[in-house]
């Protein structure tokens, strides 16, 4: 853990070592650890410089480990605050690309941080279809949205209620599960990017997912699953011998593309014409 933070092997011993006992020279640290010792002045000198050790004043320059949590701390302030300057400078150099390449995704943390932040930045309409571990761990930003005011569809596949959003639950969610085997994710967010993802069944392994900002195929990928997720409704109606009233406000309340809710498929239409050349 210790090297995922930026220290070296030989720096992790050391300090590691140094929390466990008194204060000593780096001359000792060395011996008892068996290791060069001029290395060890090196890695010694290095924890000082990050803050990890404090050195005493003196010829005996007695060596002496900050405490881990109070250490930790330190990093993750510096970390904070290296992290928000480099969003500050990167900022200025990023420019607007018209990109709709399909982007294979490989890590499981990066499949999810893009799900996160598409849900953040929807500004309309989301729709997400995901199985229960997926689910689980995109309720915050699936709510988060609700509450900015978008309009979030979601088709899961176990009971759960999410304030403010249009679940659905299939008629027959353990047969899907048992046919899928492991998880299945699909995102699509304001008709602009898509999201779509097969995990294991415990979403630490990816066994296929992309995402891309296609309009085209966002769009397409909405309708289908806006399209997928009245159906369902449908189907629960009948189950329960609805009335014709009850089946016609259904379909009545299904919102097509072109009902101007999806912001993808404006630009998607507003480009087509000015490559067409029509004004009207």
């Amino acid at each position: 853990m210790l090297r995922q933070l930026g220290l070296n092997q030989l720096e992790s011993d050391v300090y590691a070592f140094l929390l466990q006992h008194p204060p000593m020279t780096a001359y000792r640290v060395g011996k008892m650890l068996g290791r060069p010792t001029a290395n060890v002045y090196k890695a010694i000198e290095s924890l000082a410089r990050r803050g990890a050790v404090l050195i005493e004043e003196g010829d005996s320059r007695l060596c002496r480990a900050i405490p881990a949590e109070e250490f930790l701390t330190n990093v993750e302030s510096r970390f904070l605050r290296t992290t928000h300057a480099a969003v500050d400078a990167l900022s200025d150099l990023q420019r607007p690309i018209f990109d709709e390449r399909v982007y294979r995704v490989e890590s499981v943390p990066a499949l999810f941080d893009r799900a996160r932040n598409m849900l953040a930045n929807a500004s309309s309409v989301a729709i997400v279809d995901a199985f229960p571990r997926s689910l689980a761990a995109l309720r915050g930003e699936i709510s988060e949205a609700i509450d900015r005011g978008v309009f979030v569809l979601v088709k899961g596949y176990a009971p759960i209620e999410i304030e403010g959003a249009d679940v659905v639950i299939g008629s027959d969610p353990k047969a899907t599960m048992s046919a899928w085997i492991g998880e299945q994710l699909n995102i699509v967010a304001d008709g602009r990017e898509l999201l779509v993802a097969l995990l294991d069944s415990e979403i630490s392994r990816i066994d296929q997912a992309i995402w891309s900002s296609s309009l085209y195929l966002a769009c397409s990928l909405h309708a289908g699953l806006s399209a997928e997720h009245t159906l369902v409704k449908l189907r629960l109606l009948l189950n329960e011998d609805p009335s014709l009233q009850r089946l016609t406000d259904v379909i009545r309340g299904h919102r097509f593309l072109r009902d101007g809710l999806v912001p993808g498929y404006r630009d998607l239409i507003a480009r087509l014409r000015n490559e067409s050349g029509d004004t009207s």
